[in-house]
């Protein structure tokens, strides 16, 4: 299940920082999936308190109980980080590929990958950057900053960014007039005011 495997991941992600080269630079990408399948280990049950007759709040549960397990999980890499003394010259970014929608809407959407709502575009982002000073970013971002946000400000990078990305400097701005985002079968454009959702077929709707 998704849970053991984001165990072992975090156990091999621990033993390669032991056994990497200290004098080199090095980058990590963590994957955890146990929210995506709202599975945790046996232990973590009964964490949140739920009514057992209601379907939809049971599965809710399981997806609070499953975001508890892997935040301790992120917790454990965290304070593997400050241990080997690597926090104060490492930045670190947790975030999501996609939000989760339990029908907040009433229209019956639930999931990812299924609609186009905040629920489901929606994600944390949280930066710990050396040196940086902490601020909250409350402008329109995207995944695709990050690429040239690392890129630009830990690479030395000073090539136009939209010679290797299609994003900009998360901490820079400007904001996203619209963005275009996707699913599994199609895609659609994001503005403030409507959301246009194309179709395979060559149809499209806007909401």
């Amino acid at each position: 299940p998704a849970w053991q495997r984001d165990r072992i991941m975090t156990d091999e992600w621990m033993q390669w920082l032991d056994q990497r080269s200290p004098d080199q630079p090095f980058f990590g990408f963590l994957f955890y999936d146990a929210v995506n399948y709202r599975t945790y280990p046996p232990e973590f049950a009964g964490r949140v308190a739920i009514n057992p007759a209601d379907a939809l709040a049971k599965k809710i549960a399981d997806y609070k109980t499953s975001v508890i397990f892997d935040d301790d999980l992120v917790g454990q890499v965290i304070a593997g980080l400050e241990t080997r003394g690597l926090m104060d010259n490492t930045v670190v970014i947790i975030s999501a590929d996609h939000g989760e929608e339990f029908n907040e809407n009433d229209d019956g959407i639930k999931g990812h990958g299924s609609g186009y709502s905040r629920h489901q575009l929606g994600v944390p982002m949280l930066v710990a950057w050396p040196g940086m000073e902490p601020q909250q970013i409350s402008a329109r971002t995207s995944h695709y900053d990050i690429a040239p946000t690392l890129v630009r400000r830990l690479l030395g990078c000073s090539n136009d960014y939209s010679d290797y990305s299609s994003g900009r400097d998360i901490f820079a701005g400007p904001q996203w007039d619209w963005l275009i985002v996707g699913s599994y079968y199609n895609y659609a454009v994001l503005e403030p005011e409507q959301i246009t959702v194309t179709f395979p077929n060559g149809m499209y709707e806007v909401r």
